[in-house]
């Protein structure tokens, strides 16, 4: 049975927003679009330089528009002491309404995502409860049992103890490899029931792999790239039945050093993508930085940054 979510109030909108993003946000906007009072669009926007927010709202505003959207809530959350969501949140009420977009009164969210987060809506009304306390996350069955902090993920996904004897052990690794060599030194790790079972040696050459051998590799554990190479709903539906390739890959990141990661982060970001978890995908790309290892990073980056669903994905 599909659950129907209404939202009449502040809170309705407060609590929505973590199931849909998979994790309670702090210092970001979040733009929530609507259609004939039906969501199309959910994005979290950082809190960037002042030229790349409004890069980040003309992206924002363009995703709305190819959905048709027309009204969206706006949501900005400055929990850290020194951060400041208001210039985001006026370019976006600025950029909105010359799309035909209606923005709903900005909502501020101030103080500790834990439990002492109050937020401050811009309403005129009178009847709007314009200041409150934060609801905890809504329940959503088969989006999300609880919203987990973001910091969380991060920390899963960035370089654990074992990086440092990873990397020695991947220093003494060259040359490249052949596609069946590449395709089961990864197997090893995507097959296992956790990259702990594997010996230090074993993770640096499959990380070797992904790095000397990666388009190979790629084509062997099919993972598609564009659209050319995927049935876009079979790919999701495969990735659904073994969930754990996202997990072994997780853990195998998080067994690399930050130098020797950027394959390994690529794949985890596009697995994670196909499924789905955009929050995944852009924590491993945010990792990476600047140190792409292909083109398809960036195309990955910007399918996410402009809210393009997988089925939607067009290179």
């Amino acid at each position: 049975m599909t659950q129907v979510i209404s939202i009449h109030t502040v809170t309705d909108i407060l609590g929505i927003i973590p199931p849909l993003l998979g994790f309670v946000p702090d210092d970001c906007v979040v733009v929530v679009a609507t259609r004939e009072g039906r969501m199309v669009v959910a994005a979290r926007l950082g809190l960037e330089e002042t030229t790349v927010q409004m890069d980040l709202a003309g992206q924002v505003t363009a995703a709305a528009r190819q959905v048709h959207a027309d009204s969206a809530f706006i949501v900005g959350y400055h929990t850290s002491p020194n951060s400041n969501a208001i210039p985001l949140v006026n370019l976006l009420l600025d950029a909105l309404p010359t799309f035909g977009i209606t923005p709903h009164a900005p909502i501020y969210v101030t103080g500790d995502q834990n439990g002492d987060a109050v937020y401050h809506c811009m309403c005129t009304d009178p009847g709007c409860d314009a200041i409150g306390k934060v609801p905890p996350p809504t329940r959503i069955e088969g989006i999300l049992e609880a919203a987990v902090s973001r910091q969380a993920i991060v920390e899963r996904v960035a370089a654990g103890p074992r990086s440092a004897a990873v990397g020695e052990a991947m220093a003494h690794l060259s040359g490249r490899m052949t596609a069946e060599e590449a395709e089961a030194a990864v197997q090893s790790v995507l097959g296992c029931d956790s990259v702990d079972h594997l010996t230090n040696d074993q993770v640096a050459l499959a990380a070797h792999a992904l790095r000397v051998s990666h388009h190979q590799v790629r084509a062997a554990i099919g993972l598609p790239m564009t659209a050319k190479e995927a049935d876009f709903g079979g790919v999701q539906q495969r990735l659904a039945d073994d969930p754990s390739r996202v997990d072994r890959l997780i853990e195998m990141a998080a067994c690399l050093p930050d130098n020797r990661a950027t394959a390994c982060l690529e794949v985890l970001a596009a697995n994670a993508y196909w499924c789905g978890n955009g929050t995944l995908a852009n924590i491993a790309l945010k990792r990476i930085g600047s140190r792409r290892l292909s083109w398809v990073g960036d195309l990955i980056d910007k399918a996410i940054e402009e809210g393009t669903s997988p089925a939607n994905y067009r290179p």
